[in-house]
């Protein structure tokens, strides 16, 4: 990703459907001067408690969580950037007042609960992207939700 002195680009990849839940991101890529302010779009759709994340993708590296939220009204915040969980509207927006040159990377949002996935119970799930995302629980290692994450993108 080519940056001009003082501009920012962020992009922002739009989000399929699992196992009926959504997410939906609705800007592509965005262009902004540094210091100017960043709202990223994020709504979603689940019959179930939901935890929303959102994920940042430095050029170069794989994805790592920013930030999340696991109850309703819960804000979440990180390296200057927050959202909070509305469950009435079903919203996780991503703000950040000032952007700056290292703000360039791509941002998802994710949505993720608990359930069986493929027959599999207990398992973790997790709607971000096209892409199934389930892995069983485990009591060692790192979480299932990275090393899932990890095993399926790849960095841009």
């Amino acid at each position: 990703m080519k940056c001009s002195s003082g501009i920012v680009i962020v992009l922002v990849f739009m989000l399929g459907q699992i196992h009926g839940d959504s997410v939906k991101q609705m800007e592509g890529q965005v262009t902004l001067s540094e210091e100017a302010s960043l709202t990223i779009n994020c709504t979603f759709s689940t019959s179930t408690t939901p935890t929303l994340f959102w994920y940042v993708q430095y050029l170069g590296e794989g994805p790592q969580i920013l930030l999340k939220a696991l109850r309703d009204k819960e804000k979440g915040s990180n390296k200057g950037f927050e959202a909070t969980l509305d469950i009435s509207s079903k919203s996780f927006h991503l703000k950040k007042g000032s952007v700056q040159m290292s703000d360039s990377a791509v941002y998802y949002c994710a949505l993720s609960d608990t359930a069986s996935c493929n027959g599999v119970h207990p398992a973790w799930s997790l709607t971000f992207g096209s892409l199934p995302f389930c892995k069983r629980y485990s009591t060692e290692g790192t979480s299932p939700l990275i090393e899932a994450i990890w095993s399926r993108v790849s960095p841009l």
